[in-house]
């Protein structure tokens, strides 16, 4: 039988309370003191706290939107330009940064839609960025979109030339062209001279039949800007052809939408010319693909049209 300590021999480590010996069988309680941190002089301690997270939220969104138009790869003359979805912004396009000497149009190859059935026009805005514009339907889309984008020429002693498409003087059509120069190439990543951002106008620009044209994009109408270009030198032109797609009015089915058969190798959305728009008719299209089908839904009121509509579309 092991003999019982008296009171107060026990060491000062196992002592309860304030300092009363503890009963036998009786388990220590240790009693902790937290530092009152709501008080005054913790108010730095907090202030560092939050404006290290929200430096940290901030650098994460900065990065997020520098990689939406960053290019991800490049190799033998193929850049892959990420794009993304456009569920947070409720779009049907979006635009981000061209990257330099790179060339993104209907041409390139579409990453990442695997079976989504998503279709676009691929374009560069003047402006020093790349666009996707949804055409199968007037909505957003999630698919995570990447292009497989040429690099362009640019070796350092190939020379540029200013070509001069100016405006349209006298008329309501959208489209100009003007003579190409012998081995000069304009595409949508030459550099519109002079822009500075007062005016919004968009332009597609392309070769065909010996000519650089330049078709307004934004409105199916004229424009006003004197329009010059910056082209390469000492490179051939792709040439780009049309087809007629004859829509017609819609007054027999009195509604505002009217769809005709597809022929499966064009490119047909709000970038096509609208040809004989002679500035008389108001009517604003919607133009998308869908179903095997090209639709032109009127925008400007919810009622049919009367304007016999042809759609001058891109062969691809």
């Amino acid at each position: 039988m092991l003999p019982i300590a008296p009171a107060g021999a026990y060491p000062a480590s196992l002592e309860s309370g304030y300092g009363a010996p503890l009963a036998r069988g009786q388990i220590k309680k240790s009693v902790v003191k937290y530092p009152d941190c709501w008080s005054w002089s913790c108010w730095p301690f907090w202030i560092c706290c939050l404006t290290t997270t929200l430096l940290s939220l901030v650098v994460i969104l900065v990065m997020q939107q520098l990689n939406m138009g960053r290019v991800v790869s490049m190799d033998e003359g193929v850049a892959i330009v990420h794009i993304g979805g456009t569920m947070e912004s409720n779009s049907d396009f979006k635009c981000v940064e061209a990257p330099p000497n790179v060339l993104c149009d209907d041409t390139a190859e579409r990453l990442g839609v695997e079976d989504w059935t998503d279709k676009f026009h691929v374009y560069h805005d003047g402006l020093g960025k790349v666009c996707a514009k949804r055409v199968d339907w007037p909505k957003p889309w999630s698919v995570d979109l990447s292009l497989k984008c040429k690099v362009v020429d640019n070796d350092e002693e190939a020379e540029t030339v200013h070509v001069v498409i100016g405006h349209p003087v006298g008329s309501h059509n959208s489209t100009k062209c003007v003579q190409a120069p012998y081995k000069v190439v304009c595409d949508n990543s030459s550099p519109q001279i002079g822009r500075t951002g007062e005016w919004k106008d968009t332009f597609d620009i392309y070769h065909t039949d010996g000519q650089i044209c330049a078709h307004r994009t934004d409105a199916p109408t004229s424009w006003g800007l004197n329009l010059v270009l910056q082209c390469r030198t000492g490179g051939n032109a792709r040439e780009v052809t049309f087809t007629d797609i004859h829509i017609g009015n819609s007054l027999n089915s009195h509604a505002n939408v009217k769809c005709v058969d597809d022929p499966g190798h064009v490119v047909c959305d709000n970038a096509a010319q609208q040809i004989g728009r002679d500035g008389r008719y108001k009517d604003k299209f919607n133009i998308y693909q869908s179903d095997h089908q090209i639709c032109a839904q009127r925008i400007d009121a919810d009622d049919p049209w009367g304007l016999d509509l042809v759609l001058k579309c891109r062969n691809v």
